[in-house]
């Protein structure tokens, strides 16, 4: 499968493209943030409470939403990597 990797142990993540999000920088504007969740919904179901964690970014591309990244954001944005870099067998 794209992006996933099957075993006779089940589904795991693929360990390359999940380094390429590792290492992505802060986003800067409302494009990058985009990019940045659109690659991680597609591992979404390897992350728990996927959508707690990721609600404070989501909230940034509200059509009325004033672009403030502080530490609620940043923290959502580490722990999503986070969670995806530690990411369960399916």
């Amino acid at each position: 499968l794209l992006g996933h990797k099957v075993s006779r142990l089940g589904l795991s993540t693929h360990e390359a493209k999940v380094q390429a999000i590792m290492e992505l920088v802060r986003p800067t504007k409302v494009s990058q943030l985009q990019a940045f969740l659109g690659m991680v919904v597609y591992f979404s179901a390897f992350i728990p409470f996927y959508a707690g964690i990721c609600a404070p970014l989501f909230q940034l591309l509200r059509k009325d939403a004033k672009w403030e990244w502080g530490p609620v954001q940043e923290h959502a944005f580490e722990e999503a990597k986070r969670s995806l870099a530690e990411a369960p067998l399916l």
